[in-house]
């Protein structure tokens, strides 16, 4: 042991005045980073003529390889590898609508907060090249398909293009009325026009044009959920004229509150439809029906009922028709999400008999060797694991064979372990580079080696069983130490604070705090938002109780090492943050509360407009030396950051602070609250965490959603020009969005969340650079401080070079205040009773500046 910490101080004093600062590059020591879990399903799929078909849903990653929301799949199922790389980063939102021109051109039409492809800007509807990059000469100008998804495309012969989605969207600030139609460059055909457009007059006003046709004689077909169009009867179906006229001589025969999800059209006229309740019980209930050319339905065509609902059709060559949805039978048979009906509606009995699948089939390919791709929401089919597509025999029973492995990027956070592990929150990991890692019910940690590796799932105490059923909510609040915090609910209205060890039990030296709040909640809560070791001695919590031990504490409240409520800490009923009601919004309530090392407290809230922070002293009074002003004035709302300096950062989405600009939204608060005028940012910061140094690194935008950039800023808010900037990338989801860290032990910057590349390289999820984050000096810099023994134990003896100014503070390598004393000469003695074993930085105000020392505790 005295070895390790000998060889961690001789690492850190390496990192001494005049080294030069390089390049951030990847740790090659640290394992490629793939955390991963199944995809998120897939939406829509379409065939070319060329067999090739094409997929879009929630995936980022295609048999391990970064993929976008957007794929091409070859005639067998295997992806097509040259559409992969001309697609690029791919669409930054979901696609839920596919059409194909006859120049082999692809339209696609996107879900809610689609902004770019490949990195371009991009509008909700664009065009690709056959090879998957985007065509830039189409555009709509103006600002577009806007405010609802998409949901079909139909190219009509002539060239222009019919666009259908939820009747609430506007194109280029005019309401869309459910439909349109564009000209071959993107541009809005004028000549088209549905005059009172689709209305769903069901309450809440929602609806969709969800299927176009365009008929041989010109005449379009457009389905959904609706009840009028043109101001005239017509549920979820109706035929409208080339120019948008509604066609009178097509009669829909449907309930008002129909909803037909899929539509396709006979050689013959004949329209089939599905969805959810599209006739009446005398009528059969179908969710399957056919209609004549004139709308009536077909008396030929058997009423097909069903438990669920159909959302996908696939007309085959013989007339048969596939139907795939959510339902456990159909026509009075059971089959599990997906069928074939004969041209007459009727199951056929020798489709799918050896078993179907579990979840949501959204559509069925017919592939040109006759086995069919099955794409949808599930997670197995026959027994045979996928991700949202599956490959089916011709007689519908699964191709075991067949795997095409569709992932998303298991996002989560970290906390750095004193003993150089990573403990990574991620309710949704499955996979850690390629190996399946055990599950816990929410929440769920992992624990991680220093070098990548995966340790083990860190095992917590199940939850409280209800006694009417179920279990109880509860919280875990992992501490550097290995060791947890956590809010275990034990009846509707109490939760207790408990101490969990790092081998997963609860700690007997520990007493268990009850939280109480005044009426009972379902199990869903567990009265504390956040659990953290208060600088100041104790733990401090923060949450949603009114009482800790049957003692008035409203939102905030100490405890003592052993788990008993700390009683000299008691602030006022009557403080504004302690109101019940702050009015309304998604931002209104108590929020926050941050330790200080001088034992005070600060506390941020938020009312329905603007966030507030309060200092509290060690008894819980308002320091009313304390103030922010103005703040970030109406509509600000902000984190903070206490910093090893004692000043405060204040990051939010403000751009000025009380008085002072703050173009960035981040600011530097004086201890007394007020801006410090000299710290001015030059970058947003998305996360950020502070050297012991007092600089920053700081996770800042990139130039698109899918970008970021890893950025140090000096301590008065420049950029480091000794910092090389890093490139943070999503390749396939936007936008990108990384925490950042530093490792105890390694002094070496880490990085968690939903990305897929970092400097240019793969990385899923996690990732480290191998340079240190610590801060260098030039020769003529400050002097060091004298501190002995090195490594130490019980105390430390400090020797500084000039007369102390201020007191000295001791922070741990992630930046964090763990000690503070008051010095008032050039020699003493500080102690360090309970400091965790690692490696600590010393800071000392003196006469000729701050001088710092490292040194390890054993």
């Amino acid at each position: 042991m005295r070895f390790l910490y000998l060889f961690l101080v001789g690492v850190v004093l390496l990192l001494s005045p005049g080294t030069a600062a390089v390049g951030q590059v990847l740790d090659p020591s640290f394992a490629p980073s793939q955390l991963t879990s199944p995809g998120g399903g897939i939406l829509t799929t379409l065939k070319q003529p060329d067999g090739k078909v094409l997929i879009s849903g929630s995936f980022q990653l295609m048999n391990g390889q970064a993929s976008p929301r957007l794929a091409r799949l070859n005639a067998d199922g295997s992806p097509d590898l040259t559409f992969r790389t001309r697609a690029g980063s791919g669409p930054s939102g979901n696609i839920a609508a596919l059409a194909l021109q006859p120049d082999g051109k692809i339209l696609l039409g996107a879900e809610y907060y689609f902004g770019s492809y490949n990195g371009a800007p991009a509008q909700q509807l664009i065009r690709l090249n056959p090879d998957g990059s985007l065509d830039s000469s189409f555009g709509a100008g103006g600002t577009g398909w806007r405010s609802g998804s998409i949901h079909s495309i139909a190219v009509q012969a002539d060239g222009k293009i019919l666009v259908g989605g939820e009747l609430s969207s506007t194109f280029n600030g005019q309401p869309t009325k459910g439909l349109v139609r564009l000209l071959p460059s993107g541009q809005l055909d004028a000549t088209f026009a549905t005059g009172g457009g689709f209305v769903n007059s069901a309450p809440g006003g929602y609806g969709q044009v969800r299927r176009i046709i365009v008929q041989p004689d010109g005449n379009i077909v457009a389905a959904g959920q609706f009840d009028t169009v043109g101001g005239q009867a017509g549920p979820a179906i109706v035929r409208l004229t080339p120019t948008g006229s509604r066609d009178a001589s097509f009669v829909s025969p449907l309930l008002s509150y129909a909803f037909v999800f899929d539509m396709v059209q006979q050689s013959d006229g004949k329209l089939i439809v599905g969805g959810t309740t599209l006739t009446s019980q005398a009528n059969g209930g179908s969710v399957v029906a056919r209609l004549l050319p004139t709308g009536a339905l077909d008396p030929a065509f058997a009423r097909v009922s069903s438990n669920g609902i159909v959302f996908g059709l696939g007309l085959r060559a013989d007339g048969s028709v596939l139907v795939s949805g959510s339902f456990g039978s159909l026509g009075g048979i059971s089959r599990f999400s997906l069928a074939r009906l004969s041209t007459a509606g009727t199951v056929d009995a020798a489709f799918a008999a050896g078993g179907g699948g579990a979840g949501t089939m959204m559509s069925v390919v017919e592939l040109t060797n006759g086995q069919y791709l099955v794409a949808g929401f599930f997670s197995d089919f026959g027994g045979v694991s996928n991700s949202g597509l599956a490959r089916l025999q011709a007689n519908g029973a699964v191709d075991a064979s067949y795997i095409l492995l569709l992932e998303t990027v298991a996002s989560g956070q970290l906390v750095a372990q004193n003993n150089g592990q990573l403990l990574l929150s991620s309710p949704i990991l499955t996979n850690f580079n390629g190996q399946a890692v055990g599950s816990q019910g929410y929440p769920r940690f992992h624990r991680i080696n220093a070098n990548g590796s995966y340790n083990s799932l860190a095992t917590l105490p199940p939850a409280v069983i209800r006694t009417n059923g179920g279990n109880y909510f509860y919280n875990a609040f992992p501490q550097a130490d290995g060791t947890f915090y956590g809010t275990y609910q034990n009846t509707d209205s109490t939760a207790v604070v408990r101490r969990v060890l790092a081998n997963g039990t609860f700690d007997p030296a520990f007493a268990a705090a009850e939280l109480g709040w005044s009426r009972p909640y379902p199990p869903c809560c567990a009265g504390a938002s956040n659990i953290t070791i208060h600088p100041g001695g104790g733990v401090l919590v923060a949450g949603t109780f009114s009482k800790v031990n049957g003692i008035p504490r409203t939102y905030v409240a100490r405890l003592l090492a052993d788990g008993s409520l700390n009683i000299q800490f008691a602030p006022p009923t009557s403080a504004v943050w302690q109101v019940p009601s702050m009015g309304v919004g998604n931002t209104a309530g108590f929020r926050h509360a941050v330790g200080l090392a001088s034992g005070q407290t600060l506390v941020l809230w938020n009312d329905a407009n603007r966030s507030y922070v309060a200092r509290l002293n060690p008894d819980g009074n308002i320091d009313n030396t304390f103030s922010i002003g103005s703040g970030g004035g109406p509509s600000s709302v902000f984190s903070i950051i206490a910093l090893a300096s004692g000043n405060i950062l204040a990051n939010g989405n403000f751009t000025t602070f009380n008085g002072q600009a703050a173009p960035f939204g981040l600011v530097r608060l004086l201890p007394n609250g007020a801006p410090d005028p000299g710290f001015t940012a030059a970058s947003a910061a998305r996360t950020l965490v502070e050297q012991p140094d007092g600089k920053l690194i700081v996770v800042a935008p990139g130039a698109t959603s899918q970008t970021e950039r890893l950025v140090r800023l000096t301590t008065t808010g420049s950029f480091d020009t000794g910092f090389q900037p890093v490139l943070i990338g999503n390749e396939s989801f936007s936008p990108a969005s990384a925490f950042v860290y530093i490792q105890p032990g390694t002094n070496a910057i880490v990085l968690s969340g939903d990305f897929t590349s970092v400097a240019g390289q793969p990385r899923f999820g996690l990732a480290r650079l191998a340079n240190t984050v610590l801060a260098v000096r030039s020769s003529a810099s400050t002097p060091l401080a004298e501190v002995f023994p090195n490594p130490a134990h019980e105390q430390i003896s400090v020797l500084l070079p000039a007369q102390p100014t201020g007191p000295a503070t001791l922070a741990d390598l992630q930046g964090r205040t763990v000690r503070r004393w008051a010095l008032a000469r050039t020699t003493d003695r500080l102690p360090l009773h309970g400091l965790a074993p690692g490696v600590y930085l010393l800071s000392v105000p003196t006469a000729v500046g701050i001088v710092r020392q490292r040194f390890a505790v054993e």
